[in-house]
């Protein structure tokens, strides 16, 4: 089966030194994409970041993994997260740490189904044009996997998984700078997401912000291929 390249695999591999690996357990790599009508909230007045859940607490389809079995489960996403001080340039990136935690949780299949849990931070964003990032510089930002179930796929997720890594990204068309996001009066801004993860990944060291030009172009190929694959799929 063709798959998609993770993004980040682009972010690792395009402008980013990374230490050695810390853990021999084998990596597990998947991309997900939020359902259709779940949408990353972000409340100018607050500078607060939250996810939308449908009835049945999903805000997400996984795609694309490397071990079978994982592609199309549901997800969630917990948690506020809140930007900090926006940093300005050069040229139209802006950039910004982010505070809070929470918890990225992937559901078994059937009825009543146990979640894989992970704690979950994203450390920081940055806008480029229309695209946002979250955890832009691939930083270790899910720990603590835990799962009670016996769904293989998952019971493989949580015995692989010291640490794991995901980057989101999203896009506002016309774009919205971080700025306009955290001015309070600019109400909710709201739209669909996607992103990658990839357990076992080495630490990385926070490229330059030049640097970031570079990985916004895989982020931005990475993120138009999975919407696609996405809307097709809802077809």
């Amino acid at each position: 089966m063709n798959r998609i390249i993770p993004l980040l695999s682009l972010f690792l591999g395009v402008g980013i030194v990374g230490a050695s690996a810390q853990s021999l357990l084998p990596s597990i790599q998947f991309n997900y994409a939020s359902l259709p009508g779940q949408r990353i909230n972000i409340d100018s007045s607050s500078r607060e970041i939250t996810f939308d859940t449908n009835s049945n607490n999903e805000g997400f389809e996984v795609g694309d993994p490397n071990i079978f079995g994982l592609g199309g489960l549901r997800g969630m996403i917990e948690g506020t997260f809140t930007i900090g001080a926006v940093t300005i340039g050069p040229g139209p990136l802006e950039t910004a740490g982010v505070s809070g935690s929470g918890t990225f949780k992937l559901f078994e299949p059937g009825l009543n189904p146990v979640a894989l849990t992970s704690d979950l931070t994203w450390n920081n964003t940055l806008t480029y044009g229309a695209l946002g990032v979250l955890n832009a510089n691939a930083s270790i930002n899910m720990t603590n996997f835990a799962y009670a179930g016996t769904f293989a796929p998952l019971v493989a997720l949580r015995d692989s998984s010291a640490t794991g890594v995901s980057i989101l990204t999203f896009q506002f068309v016309p774009g919205l700078s971080l700025t306009w996001l955290t001015t309070s009066g600019n109400g909710i801004n709201s739209t669909s997401y996607s992103g990658s993860v990839q357990t076992n990944a080495p630490e990385v060291a926070i490229p330059e912000p030049t640097t970031y030009a570079a990985i916004l172009a895989g982020a931005v190929l990475c993120g138009v291929v999975l919407r696609r694959r996405s809307a097709s799929a809802a077809r």
